[in-house]
C-alpha cells in the first residue's frame, strides 16, 4: 500500500523527539524467510544446500538480504564441487559480504556524507564530541575539517539518529547505540586495515588520558583493551568503578583482555600495601569492592560454604551492612531461607551503608524464597519493595530494577492482578533492550524476563517489542538455558518437546534447534512456548526454595 500526503499524522513519525530513524532495524529477514531464500536459491542453480550449510550461513552472514543475496553470487561464482563448509566459513570474512552489511545496516541509511566517514571506523568510539572527532576520528576517517566542522557533524549525527544516543549523565556526548555497535563491530574489525584500527586506539588512549573522570578513565582502558596492552601497562590505570562500567563491553574485547577484566572484577588482589601490612598471620585487608567481588565469584562457582566463611572472616554476615545484598545471595545458596525471611522482616530503619540498591538486592532474595513457596502475596510485597529501592543509573542497579520489575510482573500475573499488565510490559521490554548485552551474561535474569515479557511475542509482525523479544530469546537457546529442567534430564526433555512439537526428542541441542524455528511460528505455536517457558521459571524456584526445606 502506497500512501500520498503533504502532512501525515504525527505519530507516523514518532514523538517531536524521536523520529521514525530512531528505530531502525538491524535484522531485516526472520530465520524462516532468510532460510526459504537460500534453499530456493540454491537449487535455482542447481547446487541445493543441506539444512546444516543454511544455519552455518546465516550465523555466518546474518538476514541481511543484500548479504544473502551476495553470499548466493559468490556460490554461483564457485566452479566445481564446492565444499559446503569451507564456502560457508569463507563468506564469514568475505570482503563483499561485510561491505554488503556496512551498507545495508547502517551507511545508506546515513545521508550526509561526512557523517557516512564518521561511522567508518567512527564506530571504534563509543562516544562522541567535537574534540573527540578533530583529534581521534578525523585523521582515520578522512575527514576535510576545512569543509565541515566537528560542531556541524555533532549536528548532522543528533538530525539523523542512527547510530547515537543521548545519556543524562554526559551531556555534551552522543554514544554510539550499543545494539548497532555489537552487530557491526566484529565485521568493522575484519573489514578495516589493522593499521587504521591502532590509529584510532591510539588516538582515544592518548586523549583520554589527558583527564582523570570516571568517563575518560574507563574509555581509556576500553581502548587499552582493545589494543590488547598487556596485563603490567593496563593495570596501574585500573580503578574498581571503570571495571564495572566496562563489564558490558567484554565481547568487544580479544581474549586476553577480557580475562584480564574478568580477573580484575572478581578477583581482585588481596595483597596488603606496605602501608596496610599488619602482624603476621592478620587476615590482608581487603575493601568492599574487593570483598563483593571475592564473595560473588565463590558464589558463581558453586563455593557457598567458603563464601559465607569469608563474609563471616570480615564481620561481613549481616543484613545492614555494606554487604547486605550478597550475604543474602549467600543464605539463599546455602537454603537458609527461614533464616534469612526472619531476618528480613527484622530489619528496621535505613541500612548501614544508606544504599537503597543493597535494599533492593535484599528484598528480591527474600522475594525469590517466598514465591518459590508459592507465598505468593508475601512475595509480591517483597518484589515491590526491591522495585521501588532499585532507582539507581548504572548497568548493575538496572539489571536490579528489571529482574525486580519482571517479579512484580510475574507474581502479579500469577494472582490475577492484569490490570496495567500490558503498559507494565512496554516499560520492562524497554528496560529487557537497553539491557540487552548486558543480560547476555546473566543467564538466570534473561530467562525470567524472556519468560515473562513473551507474550508481546503475540504482537503484529512489525511490533518492536516483538523484535526484541525475538532477539533475546535467540540469545537465551545460545547460551542454553531455556529449558534448565531439561538439561540433565532425557524424560523431560521428551515431555517438553512432545508437548511443543508433538513429536519426541532426546538431546536438548535439538529441543533448542527446534525451538528457535517454532518462536517464528503463528501466535498458537508462541502460546506454547510461552508456557513452556514459565513453567521452566516456576521450576527454576521452586527447586531454589526446596534448599531451606527440611
Amino acid at each position: 500500500m502506497i500512501c500520498a500526503s503533504r502532512i501525515f499524522p504525527g505519530d507516523w513519525y514518532g514523538s517531536e523527539t524521536s523520529n521514525a530513524s530512531a528505530h531502525i532495524r538491524l535484522i531485516a529477514l526472520s530465520v524462516r524467510d532468510a532460510t526459504q531464500y537460500l534453499e530456493a536459491e540454491s537449487r535455482r542453480l542447481g547446487r541445493p544446500l543441506t539444512k546444516t550449510t543454511v544455519r552455518k550461513v546465516l550465523n555466518g552472514v546474518g538476514r541481511s538480504p543484500l548479504a544473502l543475496r551476495l553470499a548466493m553470487s559468490l556460490l554461483d561464482k564457485d566452479g566445481g564441487v564446492i565444499d559446503p563448509s569451507q564456502w560457508a566459513d569463507r563468506l564469514r570474512d568475505s570482503p563483499e559480504r561485510i561491505q554488503a552489511m556496512l551498507h545495508d545496516r547502517i551507511l545508506k541509511r546515513l545521508r550526509d556524507e561526512n557523517l557516512r566517514k564518521l561511522a567508518m571506523p567512527g564506530l571504534l568510539v563509543r562516544r562522541l564530541t567535537e574534540e573527540i572527532i578533530a583529534e581521534v576520528l578525523a585523521s582515520a576517517c578522512r575527514l576535510d575539517l576545512a569543509k565541515t566542522s566537528p560542531r556541524e557533524l555533532m549536528n548532522a549525527a543528533v538530525r539523523e539518529g542512527q547510530l547515537f544516543r543521548r545519556d543524562p549523565s554526559d551531556p555534551g556526548a552522543l554514544w554510539h547505540r550499543s545494539d548497532v555497535r555489537a552487530l557491526m563491530l566484529p565485521d568493522i574489525d575484519v573489514a578495516l586495515p589493522e593499521q587504521v584500527a591502532e590509529e584510532v586506539n591510539r588516538a582515544a588512549v592518548e586523549y583520554y588520558g589527558r583527564a582523570d573522570d570516571t568517563v575518560s578513565r574507563t574509555e581509556e582502558l576500553y581502548h587499552r583493551l582493545r589494543l590488547d596492552q598487556p596485563a603490567e601497562i593496563v593495570r596501574p590505570r585500573w580503578t574498581a568503578q571503570a571495571g564495572k562500567l566496562l563489564r558490558s563491553a567484554l565481547p568487544e574485547l580479544p581474549a586476553r583482555a577480557r580475562a584480564f577484566v574478568r580477573s580484575s572484577l572478581g578477583g581482585a588482589s588481596l595483597q596488603p600495601s606496605a602501608q596496610d601490612a599488619g602482624r603476621a598471620g592478620d587476615p590482608p585487608p581487603i575493601g568492599v569492592d574487593d570483598l563483593r567481588g571475592v564473595v560473588r565469584r565463590d558464589l558463581q562457582q558453586g563455593r557457598f560454604e567458603e563464601a559465607l566463611r569469608t563474609l563471616q572472616q570480615k564481620t561481613a554476615d549481616r543484613l545492614d551492612g555494606d554487604l547486605g545484598d550478597i550475604y543474602a545471595e549467600t543464605q539463599v545458596a546455602l537454603g537458609q531461607h527461614d533464616q534469612l525471611i526472619s531476618e528480613v522482616e527484622g530489619l528496621q530503619g535505613p541500612l548501614a551503608s544508606n544504599n537503597p540498591d543493597i535494599r533492593a538486592g535484599i528484598e528480591a532474595a527474600a522475594a525469590g524464597v517466598l514465591e518459590g513457596r508459592n507465598l505468593l502475596q508475601e512475595a509480591l510485597h517483597r518484589w515491590q519493595a526491591a522495585r521501588e529501592a532499585a532507582v539507581g543509573s548504572t548497568d548493575d542497579e538496572l539489571m536490579l530494577r528489571l529482574s525486580s520489575h519482571i517479579g512484580v510482573l510475574r507474581v502479579g500475573r500469577k494472582l490475577l492482578r492484569s490490570d496495567v499488565r500490558r503498559d507494565e510490559l512496554k516499560r520492562a521490554c524497554q528496560l529487557a533492550e537497553q539491557l540487552q548485552r548486558q543480560l547476555l551474561e546473566r543467564a538466570v535474569v534473561l530467562r525470567e524476563t524472556v519468560a515473562e515479557l513473551s507474550e508481546l511475542w503475540l504482537e503484529a509482525a512489525n511490533s518492536p517489542y516483538r523484535y526484541i523479544l525475538q532477539m533475546l530469546f535467540s540469545g537465551l537457546l545460545r547460551l542454553r538455558e531455556a529449558f534448565p529442567s531439561a538439561r540433565d534430564d532425557q524424560k523431560r526433555t521428551e515431555q517438553i518437546s512432545l508437548e511443543l512439537f508433538g513429536q519426541t526428542l532426546q538431546r536438548v541441542d535439538d529441543l533448542n534447534a527446534y525451538a528457535e524455528k517454532f518462536s517464528y511460528g503463528p501466535p498458537s505455536e508462541v502460546a506454547k512456548l510461552i508456557r513452556v517457558l514459565r513453567d521452566e521459571v516456576d521450576w527454576t524456584l521452586e527447586r531454589a526454595a526446596l534448599r531451606g526445606q527440611r
